[in-house]
């Protein structure tokens, strides 16, 4: 499935450099046009506890980031899914990025088992 189709059409999409936290890996993909539904955008995959996501960083402004998430697969029986949006914008795309992390990870632990959510 296109991420067009998932996400939506995300204009100006950012991603800063890769980041790796815990038990997680977080993985740029190559710019692709219309990946995202912008010539040129870029996503990033990833991967905690065998689930995989894709995220991707809107610009709305000069100081505000909106994450994006999206499950892919890895749990049996659910289907790929965007994650609930943001109500607030990020000063920053890396601090949007890491914050799309940490919602990915409390995501996983909230559907298997373990509602702490620890990073």
């Amino acid at each position: 499935m296109s991420t067009e189709a998932s996400f939506g059409a995300l204009p100006d999409a950012v991603l800063p450099e890769p980041v790796r936290s815990g038990a997680g890996t977080h993985n740029p993909s190559s710019p692709a046009a219309g990946s995202s539904g912008s010539p040129g955008a870029t996503v990033a995959q990833f991967e905690y506890h065998g689930c995989h996501f894709t995220f991707c960083v809107v610009a709305r402004g000069p100081e505000a980031y909106e994450p994006h998430v999206l499950y892919q697969y890895g749990i049996p029986g659910l289907e790929q899914q965007p994650l609930p949006q943001d109500a607030e914008a990020y000063a920053g795309a890396v601090e949007a990025m890491r914050h799309a992390e940490q919602q990915a990870v409390r995501w996983v632990h909230d559907r298997t088992g373990d509602g702490q959510g620890r990073f």
